[in-house]
């Protein structure tokens, strides 16, 4: 599966909101500025390195967008990385009759002028999605800047990689089960044993409402490579 930025105007935030939680039904990760940007971050700089690392930019273009400097700039930064890299990574998605930037002139869009068309253009962004994803590098520590975990999972189980210091801070680290796995930085945990620790660690630790999904980033491969 493949992590997006979404890139919108905030007067389209309910808009952004819904099409990120659509994403993440369908197994990608979705980054939002309102989710990931914190009290005291840097807001160009959290920006940055969430268009650096992800996938994909989702760029919503609506009247408002069309308005945003802030939008303007996530655009240009998509751009100069889709040139680099010689590969799609600008995804349009035409919430307004409006005329398209000029970088985007020529390029297919997901349509989403008419909300009763929201299905047609959400299958039609899943299949963009689908197309234009690259197997995905475990070796690459990118996913894990967009979210703190990697959850791995193949057709059998699953694991989640967390760092090997975290389950040494929560006192668990030499509790895992030989079920699971380990390198030099972090523990592949398997799903239903020691996954099922950790989260108990995290909820001791900040509360029973914390969320794992939250924080994780998954993908799909065939195999476990370990």
């Amino acid at each position: 599966m493949s992590s997006v930025f979404i890139s919108y105007s905030h007067k389209d935030k309910l808009f952004a909101k819904r099409l990120a939680k659509d994403l993440r039904k369908f197994g990608h990760t979705a980054w939002i500025d309102e989710e990931n940007v914190l009290i005291g971050d840097s807001l160009i700089e959290k920006i940055c390195d969430g268009i650096d690392y992800v996938d994909f930019v989702a760029v919503i273009i609506s009247k408002a967008s069309l308005n945003s400097e802030w939008a303007k700039k996530e655009l240009e930064l998509a751009g100069h990385r889709e040139l680099k890299e010689t590969r799609v990574v600008i995804l349009p998605i035409l919430l307004d009759d409006v005329e398209l930037p000029k970088y985007l002139v020529g390029k297919c869009y997901a349509d989403f002028r008419e909300m009763d068309e929201y299905e047609n253009g959400l299958n039609k962004l899943l299949k963009g999605l689908d197309s234009h994803t690259l197997r995905p590098d475990l070796s690459s520590e990118k996913m894990m800047i967009i979210k703190p975990y990697l959850f791995i999972s193949t057709p059998a189980h699953g694991w989640l990689k967390v760092p090997l210091s975290e389950l040494e801070e929560l006192g668990i680290r030499n509790k895992i089960s030989a079920y699971s796995y380990k390198d030099s930085l972090y523990a592949y945990l398997e799903e239903d044993c020691d996954l099922t620790m950790f989260i108990e660690a995290k909820e001791t630790k900040l509360g029973d409402e914390y969320d794992v999904e939250k924080d994780m980033f998954t993908i799909f491969v065939e195999d476990f490579p370990f």
